[in-house]
């Protein structure tokens, strides 16, 4: 029988399979989740989920979980991310049983079991409920206790819910009564998200400056954020043309120490960007949006894949992420 692993050497394995997939190294983090497994450590179906949806197999996701779930039924956690992979893939009534089952097990971490759950609601239209969740976890006692990623989800999710059920005075109130700890600044995408919401808020309660100054920062901090993108388009939507077409760009441009000050000196990077436009110029100009001021100006377009007409709304669809290279062309990595 293959000897159990002992508590440092388990911890070693779990840091390198989560560096593995901040890496996009997904295969190399499944094979460390596979490891974990045999020497009978739970962490390994964790490692092992994660691998599976960074390679776009929610499906196995899942069966690694049930497996895992059905092996170590008294773990909370799993139990947790099982039913965050069933919400994911619209299994909801599954989801929900998942977090009735990990609130009943020891050490359960019922503030976010709570959120986990209201999220499900959320996402069948289920508002109220939802609703009644994320201000149940509001008013805790222990609320700025928590972990500031969880406090962003919890409030990004009651600005979201209160734009959904229309509550867009609410939605405002909630967001500009907000207290901005410093620590914010280590979570961007999460502080992009609730940027966004409070946009659409904004936007639909007729601030329309407003509304593009916070979508700008949105943007400012995560460009791939997708709703941030959307309320951009939808920005433009009113004086849209009707001979647009669809582009996917590669864009050039320069590395900048004050821009990019975790990335090692390069000559410059590569990203991509499918837009929606006009003509190149104007989708050029799409793309400047996203990108930092400092380096605006001298982005360009590397290549150009006209994909034909489009009647989409105007505007950037998605982004990828940096491509760092040396003037040797030897990549630096990507970001």
């Amino acid at each position: 029988m293959t000897e159990p692993l002992s508590e440092s050497e388990a911890d070693a394995l779990m840091k390198e399979g989560y560096a593995l997939l901040k890496a996009a190294k997904p295969e190399q983090a499944l094979a460390i989740g596979r490891q974990l497994e045999e020497r009978r450590y739970s962490g390994g179906f964790e490692i092992q989920a994660l691998a599976y949806q960074d390679m776009g197999e929610n499906k196995e996701a899942i069966r690694v979980l049930r497996e895992g779930t059905e092996r170590v039924p008294g773990l909370w956690l799993l139990w947790q991310i099982l039913g965050n992979f069933l919400s994911d893939d619209g299994s909801f009534d599954e989801a929900l049983k998942a977090y009735d089952t990990a609130l009943d097990l020891p050490d359960a971490d019922t503030v976010s079991l709570g959120f986990n759950r209201a999220n499900v609601y959320w996402r069948m239209g289920r508002l109220d409920e939802a609703r009644e969740i994320t201000q149940s976890l509001l008013a805790n006692p222990g609320f700025e206790e928590l972990a500031s990623d969880l406090k962003l989800y919890i409030h990004r999710a009651q600005i979201g819910i209160l734009c959904d059920l229309r509550l867009y005075r609410d939605a405002l109130a909630h967001f500009e009564g907000l207290q901005r700890p410093e620590e914010w600044s280590e979570f961007p995408s999460e502080v992009a998200g609730l940027e966004a919401k409070y946009a659409g808020a904004l936007w639909h309660s007729g601030r329309a400056e407003d509304a593009k100054r916070a979508v700008a920062r949105a943007i400012g901090l995560d460009k791939s954020n997708e709703e941030a993108q959307w309320l951009l388009r939808e920005m433009r939507r009113a004086d849209e043309p009707l001979n647009s077409t669809s582009y996917r760009l590669l864009i050039q441009g320069p590395w900048r120490a004050e821009v990019f000050p975790d990335v090692s000196a390069a000559a410059g990077f590569f990203t991509s960007y499918q837009v929606v436009a006009e003509n190149l110029d104007e989708a050029l100009a799409f793309v400047r949006e996203f990108e930092p001021p400092e380096i605006r100006d001298a982005l360009k377009i590397d290549e150009v894949e006209a994909q034909g007409p489009s009647t989409e709304p105007k505007g950037v669809y998605s982004t990828s992420a940096y491509h760092f290279y040396r003037k040797d062309d030897d990549s630096t990595g990507d970001a």
